[in-house]
């Protein structure tokens, strides 16, 4: 059960690192529907913000905010602004830190330490160095 919940884990922040998440040109066509009010699209350094203004059930305005690396054209970073607050929604780093954090947390509960170093060395090795660092914190 456990090496499942490992493997689930390992394939979401895999995913999370070979996808590039939804692209600008597939969402400026967002621009027919009708609930949209407002679409831009601009660089500000090394990024690349969307933003989708609509409003809400209650006439109030919300913005979308979509910020991609102009690098490698990946979605960063999803945010909902509105007049009361800034939420993140999503955080490729963070979600992909959250991932492997329960990875290593579940090997270093479950697995003996011989098991769990064996897994590490099989990961690949962007990943191997961060998880062997954070592994080493929990033991």
């Amino acid at each position: 059960m456990i090496s499942k919940i490992v493997k689930d884990n390992l394939e979401k922040l895999i995913n999370i690192m070979l996808t590039d998440g939804v692209q600008p040109s597939d969402m400026a066509n967002s621009i027919f529907d009708t609930s949209y009010e407002k679409i831009k699209f601009h660089k500000k350094d090394d990024f690349v913000i969307g933003e989708f203004m609509f409003s809400d059930e209650d006439s109030s305005s919300v913005k979308m905010i979509y910020v991609y690396s102009q690098k490698d054209r990946k979605l960063l970073k999803i945010e909902e602004e509105s007049k009361e607050n800034k939420l993140v929604l999503w955080d490729r780093e963070l979600r992909k830190e959250e991932l492997l954090d329960r990875v290593v947390e579940l090997i270093s509960e479950h697995y003996s330490r011989d098991e769990s170093e064996k897994f590490l060395e099989k990961l690949p090795k962007n990943l191997r160095n961060k998880a062997k660092k954070k592994y080493m914190n929990i033991i």
